[in-house]
C-alpha cells in the first residue's frame, strides 16, 4: 500500500494514456500527491509507468 493518496485532475483517459506511451514535456492532467514521500513516490511512479505500458501492448 503507498503511503499517499493520489489524485489525476482534469482526467481525460486518452490524454493520460498518450501521455503514459510518450512521457515526454508536461502532461495535459495534474497529479495531486498526499502525504508526499518522493522515494515512495518515485518507486510507485516507475512501478505504474511500466505496468500502463504492459497494457498498451
Amino acid at each position: 500500500m503507498q503511503g499517499f493518496d493520489m489524485v489525476v485532475r482534469g482526467y481525460d483517459r486518452e490524454q493520460v494514456d498518450a501521455w503514459v506511451q510518450n512521457p515526454v514535456g508536461k502532461p495535459d492532467f495534474t497529479v495531486v500527491l498526499r502525504g508526499y514521500d518522493r522515494h515512495q513516490v518515485d518507486a510507485f511512479l516507475q512501478w505504474a509507468v511500466t505496468e500502463l505500458r504492459g497494457l498498451g501492448r
